[in-house]
């Protein structure tokens, strides 16, 4: 059985309703991923990196500072959240969320209808995604740490633990920036044996430092 470590991006441009006004790291995200860079230099368990394609991606790459060779994998980027959210709004009448109240509801229904909202328009299904990430998670040796993205982490998590779209959406929201996962890997079986861990923001005076959309 294989373990892969995973990290969220940092705080990126919070209120975009695009993924081009989102995706760059904010001020935040930057201390974020240094923080957090620092901390797994430290356990000297890491030789390579891999991430997503995006922006947000290579920014938190960059601010961690490692020193590691680092690949990039457009397997890895996110689910296509901002083309469902469209999708939903236009179909089902739903409003971008604007909080963090508003958006469990708003994301709960955009994996409900996934492959209604998605197949008209030709966007990714879900188990496409899945596939791409079980191919990445198979090619990779433990002392790879891969970046990646929120929904990216819970679809995971979701297979995993074979979670409905609600709980699913449960699942993602405490996901916070630059925290960190693990996932073991026997096959096609998926196993959770670390989630949403944050000890690099874990002193009094780092509190402002923990973020989740």
């Amino acid at each position: 059985m294989k373990t892969i470590t995973i990290v969220r991006h940092g705080k990126a441009m919070t209120g975009a309703t695009d993924e081009q006004s989102y995706d760059n790291l904010s001020e935040i995200g930057q201390l974020q991923a240094e923080n957090v860079g620092s901390y797994l230099k430290a356990t000297g368990k890491y030789q390579r990196v891999i991430s997503g394609t995006m922006n947000r991606h290579r920014q938190t790459v960059e601010h961690a500072n490692m020193g590691l060779p680092h690949t990039q994998d457009a397997r890895l980027n996110e689910i296509p959240f901002f083309e469902l959210g469209r999708a939903l709004i236009e179909d089902k009448g739903f409003s971008f969320p604007n909080d963090d109240k508003a958006f469990e509801p708003f994301f709960t229904a955009m994996l409900t209808h996934w492959p209604a909202l998605a197949v008209p328009r030709g966007i990714l299904l879900r188990d496409q995604i899945m596939h791409g990430l079980l191919e990445v998670l198979r090619s990779l040796e433990e002392d790879t740490l891969v970046v990646s993205s929120g929904g990216i982490i819970g679809l995971l998590g979701a297979y995993a633990l074979d979670l409905s779209p609600a709980a699913t959406a449960k699942f993602v929201i405490p996901v916070a920036h630059t925290s960190i996962h693990r996932f073991s890997l026997s096959g096609d079986r998926l196993f959770v044996t670390k989630y949403c861990s944050i000890p690099h923001l874990d002193r009094a005076d780092q509190r402002d430092l923990v973020t989740f959309a």
